[in-house]
């Protein structure tokens, strides 16, 4: 009963940040901090798999995801990361999605990078939203080159992917990265792109907040802050 009640309050809460989002992705919404308290000690008590369980319980695994934006606002990223894959196990796309993102964002090792980006792909396979942000996602890792060697044209070649997709943060990164001197004008597979939009962003308002916001997101913010010019591979 309590969760069912926790759940409505939750709804609430976010249809009231969602009305007053922008189209930037790149925070974790999360409910109030009353709501995560219920949340928290009711969930921390479920994290043992319940095979008993019906696979893709929408009501559980709503509350998984709950339970780990919670948690990751409050500093317990590990913990927030094991919900979400729970969620993931049991069907939940957004499970999926944050689960694999965050294993990318804070990847220790080469194997928690690639697992990231492993169950990313396989959870935008369900998603065409999810699939841009993994061409996204994988292209800041390959340019980071913290866990591989470091590829431009792929990074490149998947940001292009995202951008003929509709991505508009595809759109942006591209052009913020040729703006710094990671890519230039001439590339082959960006040339299109900046005389199609990329000139018409330079100084636009939108490009600015987004860049802005992006490098203090939950999301892009650890990983534009590993990005820096290095030499043509």
């Amino acid at each position: 009963m309590k969760l069912i009640y926790a759940g409505l309050l939750l709804f609430i809460a976010l249809v009231s940040k969602v009305v007053s989002a922008t189209s930037f992705e790149g925070d974790i919404l999360t409910p109030t901090r009353e709501v995560c308290e219920e949340f928290i000690e009711e969930g921390v008590q479920q994290r043992e798999p319940n095979l008993s369980r019906p696979y893709a319980d929408p009501l559980f695994v709503s509350q998984l995801d709950t339970v780990a934006r919670c948690l990751y606002k409050r500093g317990r990223s590990k913990l927030a990361i094991e919900f979400w894959l729970l969620a993931s196990s049991y069907g939940s796309t957004s499970g999926g999605e944050l689960g694999g993102v965050f294993l990318i964002v804070h990847a220790e090792n080469a194997l928690q990078m690639h697992a990231g980006i492993a169950l990313l792909r396989q959870t935008a396979e369900r998603s065409a939203q999810v699939m841009n942000r993994y061409h996204i996602l994988r292209a800041l890792a390959l340019l980071q080159g913290k866990f591989e060697k470091r590829n431009r044209k792929l990074a490149l070649k998947n940001l292009v992917d995202a951008w003929k997709a509709g991505s508009a943060q595809a759109t942006y990164l591209i052009a913020y990265f040729i703006e710094k001197g990671i890519y230039k004008k001439s590339e082959k597979l960006s040339s299109a792109y900046w005389k199609k939009e990329g000139d018409k962003l330079s100084g636009n308002i939108g490009y600015n907040n987004f860049i802005d916001n992006a490098l203090l997101s939950d999301v892009y913010g650890p990983l534009l802050k590993g990005i820096s010019k290095g030499t043509d591979d």
